[in-house]
């Protein structure tokens, strides 16, 4: 069975043991809501050794044991002054009440303020006098709208004619709608993507879709890099930029089972 552990209190008093080594005073910064009975009850195990605190203190504390300052360092003595009494010399606290460091201020009589004389009050200025109410123009009927023209039909537009896909670098393409291996590495880093990765990306997307940028497979993966569920990526540059973000600049190529041949 084991045993119960000590008490709080014993354990706050063990050092009262005048036998036990190296025992001196030591200090303590008041906390908010502290009171001498406190700090008493937690170095001496009792409330009742507070005078000794405060004697040891008064000069840090004042003249009142009840207004505890937060932040004020105090030195507690080894061993408590159980005689220790304090006078409350004049003051208006006829028993010690700790405020928990809420200042409760004395003020001598000399220093009383007298009482101001109530100022009499200042009759209100006359009201200004109401301006006449001016009557509003009369109103000028609007001039009648002019009749709205028949509306002409515009002429059937033109069919345009397909557009050509083109690239600026026309060493890009192998043969007509096909992009080569360079012609990839220009896209992939005019996509944001770094031209150290270019080339195995360009190489992906050779084994991806043979460089043709209209190339659906069965699986719904659309362009040179056949992203999935990505119609737009027809677009050879929409494609470059989102195999850029699904890559991470070419970083991590897992989402390509094709990045194992390049």
């Amino acid at each position: 069975m084991g045993t119960a552990p000590p008490s709080p209190v014993a354990a706050q008093m063990v050092h009262l043991n005048p036998q036990t080594p190296h025992h001196t005073d030591t200090s303590y910064t008041v906390q908010p809501g502290d009171s001498l009975s406190t700090i008493a009850q937690r170095f001496y195990g009792t409330p009742r050794y507070w005078p000794g605190l405060y004697n040891t203190n008064r000069a840090v504390v004042g003249g009142d044991p009840t207004a505890l300052d937060a932040g004020i360092v105090l030195r507690v003595p080894f061993r408590p002054d159980a005689r220790a009494k304090t006078p409350l010399d004049g003051q208006r606290h006829a028993v010690y009440r700790p405020q928990h460091v809420v200042r409760s201020v004395v003020v001598p009589e000399s220093r009383v303020v007298p009482e101001v004389p109530e100022v009499p009050e200042v009759p209100a200025a006359p009201a200004v006098p109401v301006r006449p109410v001016i009557p509003a123009a009369p109103v000028v009927p609007a001039a009648p709208a002019a009749p709205e023209r028949p509306a002409v039909t515009a002429a059937p537009a033109a069919s345009a004619a397909p557009a050509t896909q083109t690239n600026p670098h026309a060493s890009g393409y192998n043969s007509p709608g096909t992009y080569s291996h360079d012609g990839l590495e220009h896209l992939w880093t005019a996509a944001g993507g770094s031209p150290a990765t270019a080339a195995r990306a360009a190489c992906i997307a050779e084994h991806e879709s043979s460089g043709r940028p209209g190339v659906v497979s069965p699986s719904n993966c659309y362009g040179l890099w056949q992203e999935m569920g990505r119609p737009d990526a027809r677009d050879p540059a929409t494609s470059a930029r989102i195999a850029v973000n699904m890559s991470h600049g070419g970083t991590n190529w897992s989402a390509w089972s094709t990045a194992g041949s390049c």
